[in-house]
């Protein structure tokens, strides 16, 4: 039942991130408040966003200076500011907590559509991601489809100089890249493209190239897809600490390393996607 009711959960608020990126792109009625100007014919209304923060908060003009850049960017984009220090603005932000179910509130918040930042201490998501939160609602085709990788330089940087990829058809994989690494004309492991559209509208799809020992162990893997948080790459280190977590393990069903905080659903793609692997190698 609780599955039922998380799986129910899940569905609705994809539901409306979908509604809400077809209303931005002009391919349904733009919904919630009313717009400032009825739109011109052939114009798209504008995108309504609300920054809450007190008017007194020490942050308040950097936190200005980086959404009104934004804006200027995306001039669709009209900003209604809620000073949380009036009684009208604490009830405001009480409600949209509660609908944004944010249960950990900070110092300011940036509403978009269903989606929101939340300004912790020095965890200044507004500043931070706004800017590619912006750009993916406007874009959300920028981070989807299959990008042509070359997995020759992957294969050798694991293998050697030497290897030599031949492609193999695993009918389990069907629309997967699986390529036996040889050198020598002798087995040395596998390596993979593998790639998972996303449903959510607002994340990067999935693909990245992994490299197997014969045994089946996972010796390397690098992104072909960036692993985003809100639309930005997250910074090298972070990602590089968990793909060094799926290093030296096998994609078996106790595979269950700590998730990029902010990207779980593509790192359960690749957890996914590994087992996938695993699996149609060990039945060959």
């Amino acid at each position: 039942m609780r599955c039922s009711i998380a799986v129910f959960r899940s569905f609705v608020r994809i539901r409306h991130r979908v509604v809400f990126l077809l209303a931005v792109l002009g391919l349904l009625p733009a919904q919630g408040e009313e717009p400032v100007r009825p739109p011109a014919a052939g114009e798209l209304a504008p995108v309504p966003i609300e920054l809450y923060v007190s008017a007194t908060d020490p942050e308040r003009p950097a936190i200005r200076a980086a959404v009104d850049q934004v804006i200027q960017r995306f001039p669709r984009l009209r900003l209604t500011e809620i000073d949380i220090d009036t009684t009208e603005g604490r009830v405001a932000r009480e409600t949209m907590e509660k609908e944004h179910r944010i249960r950990d509130p900070g110092e300011a918040t940036l509403c978009l559509g269903p989606f929101h930042l939340v300004n912790r201490a020095n965890d200044r998501q507004i500043q931070t991601y706004f800017p590619y939160l912006a750009a993916r609602v406007f874009d959300p085709s920028a981070g989807q489809g299959r990008l042509e990788v070359d997995p020759v330089p992957f294969a050798r940087s694991v293998f050697g100089a030497q290897a030599r990829l031949e492609p193999r058809e695993v009918s389990e994989l069907a629309g997967q890249r699986i390529f036996a690494v040889l050198e020598d004309d002798r087995p040395v492991g596998w390596v993979a493209d593998l790639f998972r559209a996303t449903r959510c509208p607002m994340c990067n799809d999935t693909q990245f190239l992994a490299a197997l020992s014969p045994d089946l162990e996972i010796r390397a893997i690098r992104p072909v897809r960036p692993i985003e948080r809100y639309g930005k790459d997250v910074d090298a280190e972070e990602r590089d600490a968990y793909l060094k977590r799926l290093e030296g393990r096998k994609p078996e069903p106790d595979l269950q390393v700590d998730a990029v905080v902010g990207a779980t659903r593509t790192c359960l793609a690749y957890r996914s996607l590994l087992l996938d692997l695993g699996r149609a190698l060990t039945a060959r």
